[in-house]
């Protein structure tokens, strides 16, 4: 098993100098990614975790999910500010939060010494006002949360998680209280999925009152768990091969009635803010 404290700080000087160079907010700056650990201990059935998870603990009988010390940190960031003057950290952390109060202290404590703008990802479950606040005071630009559904039931037995509508509408409440831009992420056309499904994500994401959403047709990954949901249900063939793409509105299951059809998914993809942020307009002007 490989401790990540002993890893070196990633070394930029290797790569071309505009490597570090990314669109942010309508400007190209200068961002460097950095973890906090690595891994995720969720089980959500579209995301490769629990396969790294399973492998890495067949091989090496340890726990794939692994923190760094706040110390192995910091010595990255002071590595990331003195040879590379890095104007907003990205912190790539599958699920940021995931960390007791005490750890997130100490992580805070650290951070305060730099302040450096950063954005980052969590799940709405997490979040609690002191973090939010937190997270703000130390530059926090933008907080990504996944809800990844709106239909408590089929996020439960399809997608593998746990949690009621009204804690993803409290969290998004705490990030906006704080005064942090938030995001959320959803993903339409899951295997099972029927248009009454997805109308509660619609109906979920009118609620959150976030300031900016993305939505992505889902994609059957090699080595997730719901790839092999999908081809048990004949929805996909075995030996397709899919690549990671944002221009493809098209989803790759074909399924039957009730469930979505391709212009279902299609038709929601291309219309999930519109139909949304109408929704949103209503409950607000009622």
């Amino acid at each position: 098993a490989m401790d990540v404290n002993t890893l070196p700080p990633t070394d930029h000087e290797i790569f071309d100098k505009r490597s570090l160079y990314r669109p942010f907010q309508g400007k190209i700056i200068k961002i460097a990614t950095v973890e906090t650990q690595r891994g995720c201990p969720f089980k959500c059935k579209f995301c490769n975790s629990p396969s790294n998870a399973g492998l890495y603990k067949e091989e090496t009988d340890s726990l794939f999910f692994r923190k760094r010390s706040v110390e192995h940190q910091e010595m990255e960031i002071i590595d990331l500010i003195e040879k590379h003057d890095i104007e907003v950290l990205w912190i790539v952390t599958d699920t940021f939060l995931t960390m007791s109060k005490k750890g997130f202290d100490e992580w805070a404590e650290m951070y305060s010494k730099y302040k450096i703008p950063f954005f980052t990802q969590t799940r709405p479950e997490l979040l609690t006002p002191h973090q939010a606040k937190t997270l703000k005071e130390l530059g926090c630009l933008k907080l990504n949360m996944g809800v990844e559904h709106g239909d408590p039931q089929f996020r439960k037995d399809v997608i593998g998680r746990i949690y009621d509508n009204q804690r993803a509408i409290d969290a998004f409440k705490i990030a906006n209280d704080a005064g942090l831009s938030t995001t959320c992420n959803f993903i339409i056309g899951y295997p099972y999925e029927t248009m009454e499904n997805c109308m509660k994500s619609v109906d979920l994401a009118a609620e959150l009152h976030c300031d900016d959403t993305n939505a992505f047709i889902y994609t059957p990954y090699h080595g997730t768990p719901m790839r092999d949901m999908c081809v048990d249900a004949g929805f996909i063939d075995d030996n397709l091969i899919v690549e990671m793409r944002y221009d493809d509105v098209d989803s790759h299951l074909k399924m039957p009635a009730p469930y979505m059809s391709t212009e279902d998914i299609r038709y929601m993809f291309n219309n999930f803010v519109r139909l949304y942020r109408e929704r949103e307009h209503a409950i607000m002007s009622a």
